[in-house]
């Protein structure tokens, strides 16, 4: 029942408001983690990575929204065992991490690729 609420949200969203590129995001992000809830872990995937890449294209990579949505590309990565592949985005992406969010959180990001590293 959830995923045909947030598939219905984001209908409305595409159909009524589509100039809001932001909410349609929004409702295109809920209804990835949906589907990862659900367990279909390669459509949420397909989906994260539609939303980062589109957080990134309407307000940068340094932006909070793109962070966000970058740190959960990165973790359906790790669930499907893509190791190598977030290793890579997040080795990428650690300096803008840093220069947006400051050292505190840059420690966090670091921890973060370790683990990738090890895993």
């Amino acid at each position: 029942e959830a995923l045909l609420w947030v598939v219905a949200n984001l209908a409305l969203m595409r159909r009524y408001w589509s100039l809001d590129k932001e909410g349609v995001l929004i409702a295109q992000s809920n209804l990835a983690n949906c589907h990862s809830q659900m367990g279909q872990d390669k459509e949420a995937l397909r989906q994260k990575r539609h939303v980062h890449a589109s957080w990134e294209a309407l307000l940068g990579p340094s932006d909070p929204h793109s962070i966000t949505s970058l740190v959960c590309l990165a973790i359906s990565l790790l669930k499907l065992h893509c190791f190598a592949e977030a290793k890579a985005l997040l080795r990428e992406k650690t300096p803008v991490v840093q220069r947006a969010l400051g050292a505190t959180l840059c420690r966090i990001q670091s921890s973060g690729a370790t683990y990738v590293a090890t895993a």
